[in-house]
């Protein structure tokens, strides 16, 4: 699929990754106080991922 029909499949992917992330949140946010603090840590480890997938698309050309 990812070879004939790239955009398509990740698409799918990313709405399932992000569809399946409303559980956690919830959670999450019924249990947590929403400050700074509190939030920090989230948001590096966020900015952390996200940097290492751009590196990786970058990096490997996974699809001629």
């Amino acid at each position: 699929l990812l070879k004939n029909y790239e955009e398509f499949t990740m698409a799918f992917l990313i709405g399932v990754m992000l569809g399946t992330l409303k559980i956690p949140v919830v959670n999450i946010a019924s249990n947590v106080a929403f400050t700074i603090p509190a939030l920090l840590p989230c948001i590096i480890v966020a900015v952390i991922a996200f940097m290492i997938i751009i590196i990786m698309e970058t990096q490997f050309n996974y699809i001629e």
